[in-house]
């Protein structure tokens, strides 16, 4: 059996122009910049505290806006065992940042101080979301569907800026 140089060569040689053009059109994609979605968390602290955590890529990243939808409230005042607090409606919306006349505000302003307070959280975009700087609304990452603080409630803030280039 005689093999025919001529078409090894001509179909070799479109197969490594193919296969060039293929990794062109990936190594292509690969210098596109790309734009850091910032990502906030909310969760519990040791220290009876809300913690907001926002990872970004510029430090002028600010949470504006915290809204939360909650399906159950206890709260568990000093020296006292803990109730379940009935919320009209079976859900309620409130921004944590500005709690001024919520239903939140409501009952644990009747509270004395280092009483303890639980929500459930609905967790989900459209239920529980940030808006950073007056404009992008992100998803909130809940580690625990629960939160829990103490009263006052005292939210610290921490931002950890992350660097496409380090």
């Amino acid at each position: 059996m005689a093999y025919n140089w001529r078409k090894i060569t001509l179909y070799g040689g479109i197969g490594a122009v193919a296969a060039a053009l293929i990794m062109l059109a990936f190594l292509g994609t690969a210098f596109e910049e790309v734009v850091m979605v910032p990502i906030v968390e909310l969760e519990s602290t040791s220290s009876g505290s809300l913690a907001i955590t926002v990872i970004s890529d510029t430090s002028d990243t600010k949470v504006t806006q915290l809204q939360i939808t909650i399906t159950k409230l206890e709260v568990q005042p000093l020296n006292e065992g803990v109730r379940e607090v009935e919320i009209p409606g079976g859900t309620a919306s409130f921004d944590l940042l500005q709690r001024q006349g919520t239903f939140l505000e409501a009952v644990i302003g009747e509270l004395e101080s280092g009483s303890t307070v639980k929500m459930q959280v609905v967790q989900g975009i459209q239920f529980t979301n940030a808006t950073i700087n007056n404009q992008d609304v992100v998803d909130v990452v809940l580690p625990n569907a629960t939160i829990e603080f103490k009263t006052p409630m005292v939210i610290e803030g921490r931002v950890y800026i992350v660097r496409g280039d380090a």
